[in-house]
């Protein structure tokens, strides 16, 4: 698998979208004394990824310490490449690889967050058909 440069609108906005909201609660919480309730409602947004992922592998990742810090880093970093492999792969599908196609623009803003809600609904299948605890 090589992963190459973001080129078109797709991928470009696809993985824009992924980093805003992966880190959108340590920037909420950095910027909560200056923004206070405005800042609560862009954690909010850390409630869609990497949280529901979290969630349902608590049973199997260390809860605290350095090592809870590196497993949320690598879940990141995994939700980067997936992110960006499946909108460059949706993009060449779809044959929307430059900024004057306006099909793209429309598909761009929600086709990104697809292959998370796929793992993290299989995540959750994989957890609890291995019995193992769900949420906190």
């Amino acid at each position: 698998m090589t992963i190459s440069r973001p080129r078109g609108p797709i991928v470009m906005v696809g993985v824009g979208a992924y980093v805003l909201v992966s880190l959108s609660m340590p920037i909420a919480g950095m910027l909560k004394p200056a923004l206070g309730e405005v800042a609560d409602m862009i954690m909010m947004l850390g409630f869609f990824w990497p949280y529901p992922l979290l969630l349902s592998l608590h049973g199997v990742l260390p809860a605290r310490g350095p090592a809870a810090v590196l497993a949320s880093a690598v879940i990141v970093m995994l939700g980067l490449a997936i992110v960006w492999w499946f909108t460059a792969r949706a993009q060449t599908r779809l044959g929307h690889g430059t900024w004057s196609n306006p099909r793209a623009f429309l598909w761009a803003p929600w086709l990104w967050a697809l292959p998370l809600v796929a793992l993290q609904v299989a995540a959750y299948g994989l957890a609890r058909l291995l019995g193992l605890p769900v949420g906190e």
